[in-house]
């Protein structure tokens, strides 16, 4: 998972006790494997936002707000400001 790395990278000392699942070659669709990745990344997701350096970092705010705000941004190009407001607000 690309946030897991780029956190880790970056701090590294914030992370060390802190794993996440990797993908399988084969079986990545069965139940189990599911849950577990799922329950990782939530576990993952309530560390971060414990460690104020990790919550604020600007990896995981990109990871919260990139796809909202890309769109937004799309449509103030687009002079379709009605539409963008409301992201904008909920970001």
């Amino acid at each position: 998972m690309k946030l897991y790395e780029t956190l880790k990278k970056e701090s590294p000392q914030l992370l060390a006790n802190t794993a996440f699942p990797k993908k399988r070659i084969m079986g990545n669709f069965t139940s189990e494997l599911i849950c577990e990745r799922s329950v990782a990344f939530e576990n993952f997701l309530d560390y971060i936002l414990s460690v104020n350096e990790l919550r604020e970092s600007e990896h995981f705010l990109g990871f919260l707000q990139d796809d909202e705000m890309t769109k937004a941004c799309r449509l103030i190009d687009e002079r379709r400001n009605e539409l963008a407001i409301p992201i904008f607000e909920n970001t």
